[in-house]
């Protein structure tokens, strides 16, 4: 706990209440964009601020803005400069039931204030840690045949599921990437000899490789590639799609349909959940505007009420530059979005 206790002190703590096992974890990984270079990582880092324990994993995590030490709070400046912000809720969910109901939403607000919080309510402890990965690393989409591969350009911070692959994670740009279930997923082609890229190192080769939500959506656009997706370590299918945002809010949601990767790009694409495909979302969404938020919200936890909610509150809170506000305001439509502990509702 030394760390939680050295960022409480710092008055830069990040939940505002200690971690419960079997709980709720909340996590905030605060970036410094524009003045952090991963060139260079400091394996001792990991050596004095291991993983907390062996079930549920509260991480801490800042990137410093003076280029020394990656975990150093004493020594980070008070100033946010151009500050992109993730906030990730997470519940562990130890019951045996079928829950999937991740949910993501970015909120936009003055003086490039971008916060990206999303939710991972999942059916287990996916065993996620926190890894830093420096630039120049020479990866590969697949660990046989005809694959991808490339050098990272930019460094990144990423949470992992199962610790196989990376589920979550921001670069040193302030692209922020996303994977959240999705069921009508179909990543396959018929006779497609494409280079195959991992599921698992899909969300890795975005944050490598991009500074922008429109770079990234340019290059990914040409399908140049097919995605390789083995069912998860408990049996259940990967069936994903991804959210990214960069840090001037602009998203991008990129799902595998029939074989096909189809690309919503725009500031207005603030929201991402999980069943229906995202066009038909949007239908939905689009009724509940005209009933108007003030008037009623459908209050299930089913993918596309958490949508709506997401949706609306996510606009709802005060537009603020000011971190202190914004980012608790963030976590509050990520509770309220958030799959209570054991509760299940087919999709």
């Amino acid at each position: 706990m030394k760390i939680y206790k050295a960022a409480a002190q710092a008055d830069k703590h990040i939940a505002a209440a200690l971690p419960v096992k079997n709980g709720r974890v909340e996590l905030i990984i605060i970036l410094r964009s524009k003045v952090l270079p991963l060139n260079i990582i400091d394996t001792e880092v990991f050596r004095k601020y291991p993983p907390l324990n062996k079930t549920n994993t509260l991480w801490f995590c800042y990137l410093n803005a003076d280029n020394k030490t990656i975990f150093n709070i004493k020594s980070m400046r008070r100033k946010i400069m151009m500050a992109t912000l993730i906030v990730i809720a997470v519940n562990f969910i130890w019951s045996g039931q079928p829950v999937k109901a991740c949910t993501r939403a970015v909120y936009i607000g003055p003086d490039n204030m971008v916060i990206t919080g999303r939710t991972m309510d999942w059916k287990e402890d996916i065993q996620s840690n926190l890894y830093l990965f420096p630039r120049g690393i020479k990866r590969a989409g697949y660990n046989k045949g005809n694959t991808v591969e490339w050098i990272s350009k930019y460094g990144s911070i990423v949470a992992t599921g199962y610790d196989i692959g990376t589920c979550d994670g921001m670069n040193e740009k302030g692209l922020v990437a996303s994977l959240l279930f999705l069921p009508e997923s179909i990543y396959v082609r018929r006779n497609d000899t494409r280079p195959v890229m991992g599921i698992s190192i899909w969300t890795q080769y975005v944050l490598d490789n991009f500074a922008t939500v429109s770079e990234a959506v340019e290059e990914l656009k040409k399908q140049t590639f097919r995605i390789d997706a083995p069912d998860m370590p408990n049996g259940s299918a990967s069936t994903l799609h991804m959210a990214i945002t960069d840090e001037t809010g602009n998203s991008a949601v990129l799902e595998y349909i029939d074989g096909n990767l189809i690309i919503h790009e725009g500031k207005e694409y603030q929201v991402m959940t999980n069943s229906p495909r995202y066009d038909l979302q949007l239908a939905v969404n689009d009724y509940w505007k005209e009933v108007g938020g003030l008037n009623m919200l459908p209050g299930t936890n089913r993918s596309s009420d958490r949508f709506v909610r997401a949706s609306f509150y996510i606009h709802a809170i005060p537009q603020t530059s000011d971190a202190k506000i914004a980012v608790p305001s963030v976590l509050s439509v990520m509770r309220n979005v958030s799959v209570p502990f054991g509760i299940t509702t087919p999709e």
